[in-house]
Parts: C-alpha cells; sequence; structure tokens
C-alpha cells in the first residue's frame, strides 16, 4: 500500500488544528477559574458594612450589601455554568483528537460526578 505524502500531510495539519483548539480550550477553562475563584474571595471577604465597594470593568460602585452579594452569586453561578459547558466541549474536543490520532478512547472520559441528591442518597445507604 502505497502512502501519498499529501494525504499524510493533510493529516497532520488536521490533528495539529484539533490540538490547537484543545489548548485553547483549556487556556479559557484556566482564565474562567481564575475568575470563579476572584468572585469566591470576594464573597469571603465581604465585609460587614452595610455599603460594598464594587469593581465592574474600570468601574467602582458602591451598593447594598445584599445587593452586592446578591450580583456576586449570580456572576459565580453563571461562571461555573460555563466552566460545566467548557468543560463538556473540551472531552468531546479531547475524543476527537484521540480519534483522529488512531488512539483508543481514554476509559472513563465520560465520567460525570455525583450531584448533590445522588450523592445524599448514597450517604444515607451506607450508614
Amino acid at each position: 500500500m502505497e502512502v501519498n505524502p499529501l494525504e499524510v500531510k493533510e493529516l497532520i495539519v488536521e490533528i495539529e488544528k484539533q490540538a490547537q483548539l484543545v489548548l485553547d480550550k483549556k487556556g479559557l477553562l484556566l482564565e474562567l477559574d481564575k475568575q470563579r475563584q476572584g468572585l469566591r474571595e470576594g464573597l469571603r471577604r465581604m465585609g460587614p458594612e452595610s455599603v460594598q465597594s464594587l469593581c465592574l470593568g474600570n468601574t467602582f460602585i458602591q451598593l447594598p450589601r445584599e445587593k452586592a452579594r446578591r450580583l456576586m452569586e449570580k456572576d459565580l453561578q453563571e461562571c461555573e455554568k460555563e466552566i460545566e459547558a467548557t468543560n463538556a466541549e473540551l472531552k468531546d474536543q479531547v475524543a476527537k483528537l484521540y480519534e483522529m490520532e488512531g488512539k483508543d478512547k481514554i476509559k472513563g472520559m465520560g465520567l460525570k460526578p455525583l450531584s448533590k441528591q445522588e450523592a445524599t442518597a448514597l450517604q444515607s445507604l451506607i450508614r
């Protein structure tokens, strides 16, 4: 069987493109995680003052404590949803990359963590 060098080159280029997509998603996950950690830290360090100062972009805004907390919690939830969606996309892209490279699928790649309800049910069965 004769191998066409142009086909090999095209395959390598496609694999490299897919690998770059995977690296881009990993970079995005790092940025999102940094944002999530900043929000968690801000929530944790929120003082007892009735008015809190928040930095939104290049602007500082003073808001009542509860409103500031709700706003930060909402941002945190949105950030976590985006992280979950990006993780799912990353798993698909890694699986596609492995397929393109001719490797077997990674065992356990499709595993999902237990939800709070499932974990509670499991703990009640164990006790």
